[in-house]
């Protein structure tokens, strides 16, 4: 049995932290089993790496960050390889084949923005954000102009941005005075948590993330690329030694939500051009917006037999069964608010409980809402909400 196993990564700090990530899982398993593993990372630069003065869907060509850990992979230089499976194209060289797919984290997108942001909400500046992604330039502007603070008409400034996760987050920490200057930077919240999961990473990540304020936006409205969140463990097709071992982290729910969005891609084409977001909800079913590579707009919810759910259904709101009237506070209420770091509010009309003092002492937590609705409906009243559940339920981050 193979004992020492040579792992291909690129070698952004992102990649080799979830590399790394992964090589520990493999050894921790063999162990449990008695088993002694050895991983070594070998880092491999590629394409997309090399390229950072325009954005992917200006760049010829696919595989922007496989072909060369693929021709590593087949020419046996490595064992095995480590994807963010939202890089991988569906057709696959026949001589290699997906292992497994761990476990994933959180596949919502993620806006870091400068805590000066809210001053420059208030002042009616433009709000300069970066990203390239086709996807996100669709989706993101029309949620943003209903989830930020509403002062005055907010102005969204998009600018082209490439690179790793922390020379991207390091652009909302410029000089104002510099054209690199960023107000936010749109990220997969998956990378960052895994950065933060890692000892040497998250020490430049932590100092990144001061003076910030963020947004995880809502899948049901900003569903992201297909698989995102998702790592691929590659090998080759007739090492099924390797293949045993790799295995042993596979997780099966992720594989099947991973297969669901993906076989939007299948059907319909695209890659890092594509300006739709395919993502499996909590629930089950999938979300679908964007524009299909045909043009036409597509906005869906997917049963998990992805057949469109019917759009004469009725939609039973928490106001239709039940008559909420403002109330006064009790001592031990204002008391916890007070106190509490966080906040969730669980309906849209939770807010006009609330007298000018406690809403002044709101302003100053951490917010998140029960669904979509409520967030726009605080969010038009001077509130900064950080996220939601999507209508799901508390209970619903549980599976986040």
């Amino acid at each position: 049995m193979k004992t020492h196993l040579k792992l291909g990564t690129r070698k952004s700090l992102l990649a080799w932290a979830q590399s790394s990530q992964i090589a520990q899982q493999l050894i921790d398993f063999q162990k449990s089993q008695g088993i002694t593993l050895s991983i070594e990372l070998v880092g491999i630069e590629t394409q997309g790496d090399k390229i950072l003065d325009k954005p992917l869907s200006q760049i010829d060509g696919k595989e922007f960050f496989t072909a060369e850990l693929d021709r590593a992979l087949l020419q046996g230089d490595v064992d095995f390889t480590v994807h963010s499976m939202k890089d991988l194209s569906i057709d696959r060289p026949t001589a290699l084949t997906i292992a497994a797919i761990p476990k994933r984290e959180l596949q919502h997108d993620i806006v870091i923005f400068h805590a000066s942001v809210l001053q420059r909400l208030k002042e009616g500046a433009p709000i300069r954000i970066g990203t390239s992604s086709p996807r996100r330039l669709t989706l993101i502007p029309p949620f943003l102009k209903k989830a930020l603070p509403q002062f005055k008409p907010i102005q969204l400034d998009f600018r082209e941005i490439r690179g790793n996760v922390n020379t991207r987050l390091a652009r909302i920490h410029e000089a104002e005075s510099s054209d690199r200057k960023l107000d936010a930077v749109v990220l997969a919240f998956a990378g960052l948590e895994r950065l933060a999961q890692d000892p040497h990473a998250s020490i430049e990540v932590s100092k990144l993330l001061k003076n910030t304020r963020l947004m995880i936006l809502p899948l049901q409205e900003n569903p992201t690329a297909p698989a995102q969140g998702a790592l691929a463990i590659e090998t080759r097709a007739n090492e099924p030694e390797i293949i045993r071992i790799l295995t042993s982290i596979h997780d099966h729910e992720t594989a099947r939500a991973v297969q669901a969005e993906r076989q939007i891609l299948s059907d319909w084409g695209g890659g890092c051009h594509l300006k739709l977001g395919a993502s499996q909800l909590p629930s089950g079913n999938l979300s679908i917006r964007g524009q299909k590579p045909n043009g036409d707009c597509v906005n869906s919810i997917w049963g998990e037999a992805n057949h469109q759910l019917p759009e004469n259904y009725t939609k039973v709101l928490t106001s239709d069964l039940f008559d909420l009237t403002p109330a006064t506070p009790s001592p031990s209420q204002i008391e916890h608010l007070q106190k509490s770091e966080g906040v969730f509010v669980a309906h849209s009309n939770a807010h006009e409980f609330l007298n000018q003092a406690l809403r002044a002492a709101l302003s100053e937590k951490r917010i998140w809402t029960s669904g979509i609705q409520t967030w726009f409906k605080l969010a038009a009243q001077g509130e900064w909400i950080e996220g939601c559940t999507e209508g799901m339920g508390i209970k619903a981050m549980e599976n986040w």
